[in-house]
């Protein structure tokens, strides 16, 4: 399956992972930067990559999808999947939005070396200029 390649491919460009959903805010801050690239977010694998796993029911996979959802703008909706590893589970998130700039909690965030930071006005004015830009009416077949 493709998460057995991208856990094999680690925490890479565009592959993120988080210990756990408790993690979920910094994980949506991380989505919306990842959104751009086309990116996976992984919960319940350590950084270093070691599957950790974590408890995975209906109730956390609603909960993940509805906190990206009512926290990020415009909304995203990503693809929200259990996922099993050597016997452990895991939670696979996948945007599906076409790559434009987005907040989460009402703040831009840019990826500096490993880090999540917040972008500056400036340079989210660029971001939503492109997006105005290439994804417009007048862009529309």
């Amino acid at each position: 399956n493709d998460f057995h390649q991208e856990l094999a491919n680690g925490g890479s460009e565009g592959i993120d992972f988080k210990r756990s959903t408790s993690l979920l805010k910094e994980a949506i801050q991380t989505l919306v930067l990842r959104q751009l690239q086309g990116g996976v977010l992984y919960f319940g694998i350590a950084d270093d990559g070691k599957i950790i796993g974590q408890t995975v029911t209906d109730d956390t996979l609603k909960n993940v999808a509805n906190s990206i959802k009512l926290n990020t703008d415009p909304k995203l909706y990503p693809q929200v999947e259990r996922v099993e590893f050597a016997g452990k589970f895991c939670v696979r998130v996948v945007g599906a939005e076409p790559a434009q700039a987005h907040v989460a909690y009402g703040r831009p965030y840019i990826r500096v070396g490993t880090t999540t930071q917040q972008l500056s006005q400036e340079q989210y004015q660029l971001l939503l200029q492109q997006r105005k830009n290439g994804y417009g009416f007048d862009f529309q077949p």
